[in-house]
């Protein structure tokens, strides 16, 4: 189909050895990484059967790009009884004397949504260390309140294969691509099924924009961003109003504290972050703030946690 499911969405890596053989593993929601392995015919065709247990068998139809313009696998993943999704796989092409141009350090995010029971309404935020081979390691903190880590490789055009699955209850799945001045952009899918237990139990199915780019920490003392008057936000999160305080800016510590509302900031320009707390003035609960600076964007967005939903943080220039 051409929707974006949970049973149908995952992730694959595998390797292809000078004979045509390959063996690699296949990562869905669900279930553990699955392996799998076969051949290759003279002309660049492969057809793959995935055993699952008692779930339905997948079936993989593979094609190599034999002349090597694409450095790509391209192909299909079938399961007989609901579905067909199709597969991308580029070449891990980094490494020895080909170092990957976007190498270093990363921070990114997206932005929630502005109706609550649609999903989270905070920015949902990562940093990233891409090496010189191209792998891809992140820190991604999504505003429903999960920490991941998944590695990955990026394609020499920098195209990184976006998937996260959380616990077989939600994914996030996409592309987001890496120009060559370092900054990220994508189109991401966000699904959480209902749940019985947890925040946003009855389940989402969002689209995202994620933006971000590259992090250069600065030398001196400062906060790595141009923010003259930074104006700070706090919104959704079971607030019964947003909150705007008058924050002070403290250049040798670089913090921000308010006292209406009660709140406290600090940066960590050493690697793109910020984090806090507040005061909610209806509850006199205190609420964490993490979130994270973009350099290109020069502003920083994040989330707390309130009772049930999450809320977001942002400063911007006014």
């Amino acid at each position: 189909s051409n929707s974006v499911t949970m049973d149908s969405a995952g992730s694959i890596t595998f390797s292809v050895n000078q004979l045509g053989g390959f063996s690699g593993h296949l990562g869905m929601n669900m279930a553990a990484s699955i392996p799998f392995g076969g051949q290759f015919d003279a002309d660049g065709n492969a057809t793959a059967v995935i055993t699952r247990g008692k779930n339905p068998s997948l079936t993989l139809t593979l094609k190599l790009d034999t002349t090597g313009a694409s450095q790509q696998i391209t192909g299909t993943i079938a399961c007989k009884t609901n579905w067909t999704a199709n597969l991308i796989a580029d070449h891990a092409a980094f490494g020895g004397r080909t170092p990957a141009p976007f190498t270093g350090n990363y921070t990114f995010a997206w932005q929630g949504t502005n109706d609550a029971s649609a999903g989270p309404a905070g920015d949902s935020y990562g940093t990233a260390f891409i090496n010189r081979v191209g792998i891809l390691s992140p820190v991604i903190r999504l505003a429903d309140g999960v920490t991941l880590s998944p590695v990955v490789g990026v394609s020499k055009d920098g195209n990184w294969p976006f998937y996260l699955s959380v616990f077989g209850r939600e994914i996030v799945i996409g592309w987001v691509h890496i120009n060559g001045s370092g900054v990220m952009t994508g189109t991401l899918n966000w699904i959480r099924n209902p749940s019985a237990v947890g925040n946003y139990r009855a389940g989402f199915t969002n689209a995202v924009s994620l933006t971000g780019s590259t992090w250069i920490a600065p030398k001196n003392r400062t906060s790595g961003l141009n923010l003259t008057s930074p104006v700070i936000t706090l919104t959704g999160g079971n607030l019964v109003s947003d909150l705007v305080p008058t924050a002070i800016f403290n250049p040798n510590t670089l913090t921000f504290s308010s006292t209406s509302p009660q709140l406290s900031l600090r940066l960590i320009p050493s690697i793109g972050l910020f984090d806090g707390h507040f005061t909610d003035p209806a509850t006199s609960r205190v609420r964490l703030i993490n979130g994270v600076m973009l350099q290109n964007q020069n502003n920083a967005r994040g989330f707390f946690m309130g009772a049930d939903q999450s809320g977001a943080v942002r400063f911007d220039n006014p």
